[in-house]
């Protein structure tokens, strides 16, 4: 974010976003210009409704209605209320491309529960599997720099994850923290630092970050045929369930 704070230096900005970790305004964005369409985690802690700022986004759009205005989408909700508020104030080919836009990404996070849901059935505890798993999915890229490999963003991704729960309440695993920490490196490596690392049930532990690693390689049939190499998938559960994930994969994309 602080990355993109800069990009935008001095500009004109107005942010509308469904996330309500206030993590823009953390970042350096002007509070007064973000607008927090399904409210933040401390005002709901407060019992505060959403700070509603649908105004000033009107208003901004139609300030440079006809201009050069630079959009840039980095995913909405399933609800697609960001892409609803903006959508009356956009040129009929630009609310096009974003309707498309929508289409390929919104159940982009939804694959990666659907695939871990499944194939976390062969852990002994499963329950606790899923969740953990779970957390890896909604954390794992939330602090990429780019879209190349950036190796690193999965740990920076553990820290915020960690951050963030303790900051929110929320129950905190360390084996999710580990699973995305190490998902962005090749096996070997990731299971030295894990080692060194966990001690507590260290089996069950790679066994996480296996079906963590196969849901990231179930999720290249994105990149078209032969992008994913079923001979690299770690478990039988994985291979089961490709043809599922090249269906979700299409539809999504």
């Amino acid at each position: 974010m602080k990355n993109l704070r800069q990009i935008v230096g001095d500009k004109d900005y107005f942010v509308a976003t469904t996330n309500g970790d206030t993590h823009l305004e953390l970042s350096g964005f002007d509070q007064a210009k973000v607008f927090e369409i399904e409210n933040t985690f401390e005002r709901v802690a407060d019992g505060l409704s959403v700070d509603n700022k649908s105004r000033q986004l009107q208003e901004f759009l139609s300030k440079y209605s006809g201009k050069k205005i630079a959009i840039i989408e980095l995913g909405i909700g399933r609800k697609m209320s960001t892409y609803t508020e903006i959508q009356p104030y956009l040129p009929a080919e630009t609310s096009s491309e974003l309707r498309s836009d929508y289409h390929r990404w919104c159940n982009f996070l939804d694959n990666y529960i659907v695939f871990n849901h499944s194939i976390s059935e062969i852990m002994p505890d499963n329950d606790k599997a899923k969740e953990i798993l779970a957390h890896a999915s909604l954390f794992h890229d939330t602090c990429r720099f780019d879209d190349g490999l950036d190796v690193g963003h999965g740990a920076r991704a553990a820290i915020h994850y960690k951050d963030y729960c303790e900051r929110n309440g929320l129950s905190y695993h360390p084996e999710a923290a580990l699973v995305m920490k190490y998902h962005d490196i090749d096996d070997m490596r990731g299971k030295v630092g894990i080692r060194k690392e966990y001690r507590d049930a260290l089996p069950c532990m790679l066994k996480l970050y296996d079906i963590f690693k196969d849901t990231d390689a179930l999720d290249r049939f994105r990149l078209g045929p032969g992008g994913l190499d079923p001979k690299y998938l770690r478990t039988q559960a994985s291979v089961r369930m490709m043809p599922l994930a090249e269906e979700l994969v299409a539809t999504t994309f």
